[in-house]
Order: structure tokens, then sequence, then C-alpha cells
């Protein structure tokens, strides 16, 4: 999820004013160390994918709590992966439980 742990919220999706085509070594560094979600959805038969990342898609995970459990809820809107031959969103939103 994130280079730093822990409860918070982790976001997917680009800032508003990002252009990640004159991405300098410190903005890349910024977007490493924010709190950020990776989500993918793939196709093994049709080879498509979709996905929210720093840099596609959007949403969020809410971690709650980690002890013990790991609980939250999330949003994410997940892209089509440019060159996957995929058109359209996927919306997937709820709670979660994890114990470890």
């Amino acid at each position: 999820m994130s280079a730093r742990g822990g409860p918070g919220q982790y976001r997917a999706g680009s800032l508003a004013d990002e252009d990640f085509s004159k991405m300098t070594s410190a903005r890349f560094t910024d977007l490493i160390e924010r709190n950020s979600v990776v989500a993918t959805v793939f196709d093994f038969q049709t080879r498509q994918s979709w996905q929210a990342s720093p840099t596609i898609g959007k949403g969020t995970v809410n971690l709650g709590s980690v002890s013990g459990t790991a609980a939250g809820t999330f949003s994410l809107t997940l892209d089509p992966v440019p060159g996957s031959g995929v058109s359209g969103s996927i919306n997937f939103s709820g709670t979660f439980n994890i114990r470890f």
C-alpha cells in the first residue's frame, strides 16, 4: 500500500496538478512516499486489465485498525490499463476485516 503503514487514508489516482511527463526526481519521491493504493483486476483469458494506482484510477482505502486485524472501508474506480484492450472503468466499494 505505502511507504508509510498504519491506520489512515490511502489514496489512488493522481493529484489534480500532476504532469507525469515532466516529473522531476523530487516529485517522483513525493509520489512514492504518498500513502498510495494499488489495486489491479486482470482477466487471464482476455489479458485485459484495470487499475487504480498513484497514476491511474481514483478512490480511497480507509484503514481504521491494524492490531490483530486490519479493518476499514474502500471505494475505488479502476480505469483501463493503457494497451490492455479494454474500455470502461470498474467500481468497487465495501468494508473489510482481515485477521492476522
